[in-house]
């Protein structure tokens, strides 16, 4: 295959991968989705696939984008913002029940706030992409991870801790564009499947970039933006 060929293979998959990326507050319409997938796109081979321009693309797309981890109410919020190349910096708040830390501030909380101890960190980072799993799915490590907020009690209540739910600086991690189909995702209860798309999206696609912290089952999404 010349290189011209090649480029052209390169270039029609990247194309594929072409979606909006407005997540405004609404339904489904608003959402980010993938347009069309040309079927010749579709069965190009993993071998064809030139990952750093792939990652170059995909984290374009990602810059200035937010996504979250949350369960609901009261189940703690890590979330995510990107820059350029795959950078991100970001923020965690919890409580004891959410990440099982105790700093000794509960019996104070309670007497003098009628409160609770909270948690908080901020942190910085950076994602790479390792792996073409399908056209949809990109596996990632972290290149880099730290707290950058400083460790201890700070504000009566709050502590500043050295973690963030949801981010495990070894774990393996799976980037999920817009308008991935549920069939590509993990299966066997995973809270994926339940975060994948608002309750009144029709379509069975993903909605939003995904983030999935395979080793936690935790999820990265952009629903409650």
């Amino acid at each position: 295959m010349n290189i011209k060929m090649k480029k052209n293979k390169i270039m029609l998959l990247v194309f594929s991968l072409s979606f909006l990326v407005s997540c405004k507050n609404g339904g489904e319409n608003d959402m980010p989705k993938t347009v069309n997938v040309e079927e010749e796109a579709k069965e190009e081979s993993s071998s064809d696939v030139d990952i750093a321009s792939i990652s170059d693309y995909l984290f374009e797309k990602l810059d200035s984008q937010k996504l979250v981890r949350n369960y609901g109410e009261d189940t703690g919020w890590t979330n995510l913002e990107f820059s350029s190349d795959g950078n991100f910096t970001g923020s965690y708040f919890g409580k004891i029940k959410n990440d099982g830390y105790d700093g000794g501030l509960t019996d104070y909380a309670w007497n003098w706030h009628r409160g609770e101890e909270i948690h908080t960190s901020d942190f910085k980072g950076k994602f790479k992409i390792i792996e073409k799993v399908n056209d949809y799915v990109y596996k990632m490590k972290l290149d880099n991870f730290e707290i950058t907020s400083e460790n201890g009690r700070y504000d009566d209540i709050y502590i500043n801790v050295d973690f963030a739910l949801g981010i495990k600086p070894d774990a393996d991690y799976y980037l999920y564009i817009p308008g991935t189909p549920a069939k590509y995702l993990p299966g066997e209860d995973s809270r994926l499947d339940k975060n994948y798309k608002k309750e009144d999206g029709s379509k069975d696609k993903t909605q939003g970039f995904i983030i999935w912290n395979k080793y936690e089952d935790e999820v990265f999404n952009q629903l409650s933006l």
